[in-house]
């Protein structure tokens, strides 16, 4: 099967080889339905939840550096098995969320947690697995989008988790405030719109929004700074979405 590794133009995932690496996949000239959706049905109700594509990918590749899947079946099996670990690591949240005796008026938030205990497994090697009250996002002010105004590109937001992301890597607190991070977020926004700002808006804000594309590229900086980029490197199989 073809392997697409890079793109260098505006292109549409329907485009691309069979299978395609991280780097080429989270490209800000890559247009794609960039959400993954988790289903899960307790007691009745679907209470399945949407995640980025990109920290989809990054769990498959996190399986992938401890298995030998190379044939499309085994990856075939290896994308089912980590949907059936997400749907345990989704269903454990919704019971907390059920048990919760929280009195303070701030409710879990099932998408955040989920995203967020993901993102620190691949990066942190943390347990996928809840462990307690510390690992539950809630509702409040530090956990919402981060938005960073910008002139020369647009305005973007930036999820919590990620922004805590940069204040760790820098050694920082992650109860600083997120606008020390604003910088590296300024240059990473100048770098995403430098590749799509000679391209008529029309062509890729209605398939990925900026912040989308931007929020991708941190998600990869932080994959290969994690699992190496051998492991980040290695091909997936296209959703073709």
């Amino acid at each position: 099967m073809g392997i697409t590794k890079k793109i260098t133009t505006m292109t549409h995932i329907s485009e691309c080889e069979d299978l395609i690496t991280l780097e080429a996949y989270a490209s800000p000239l890559l247009n794609a339905d960039h959400t993954k959706r988790i289903t899960l049905f307790l007691e009745g109700r679907e209470c399945g939840t949407t995640m980025p594509a990109i920290l989809f990918a990054g769990m498959k590749l996190k399986m992938m550096a401890n298995t030998s899947a190379t044939s499309e079946e085994d990856m075939l099996n290896l994308e089912t098995s980590v949907k059936r670990n997400l749907r345990h690591l989704l269903t454990d949240i919704h019971f907390m969320k059920f048990d919760d005796k929280n009195l303070d008026g701030s409710p879990i938030v099932v998408g955040k947690t989920f995203q967020e205990k993901i993102f620190r497994h691949i990066v942190w090697d943390e347990p996928i697995t809840l462990s307690g009250e510390s690992d539950l996002v809630r509702n409040t002010k530090r956990n919402r989008a981060h938005t960073v105004t910008m002139i020369k590109t647009p305005t973007f937001t930036i999820n919590s988790y990620l922004c805590r992301w940069a204040l760790e890597v820098d050694r920082l607190s992650v109860n600083n405030k997120y606008v020390e991070v604003d910088p590296y977020l300024r240059r990473l926004a100048f770098e995403t719109f430098e590749s799509i700002k000679d391209i008529p808006s029309e062509k890729w804000k209605k398939h990925v929004s900026f912040s989308r594309r931007i929020q991708n590229k941190m998600l990869v900086t932080a994959f290969k700074n994690a699992l190496g980029e051998r492991v980040a490197s290695l091909p997936l199989i296209n959703p073709r979405s």
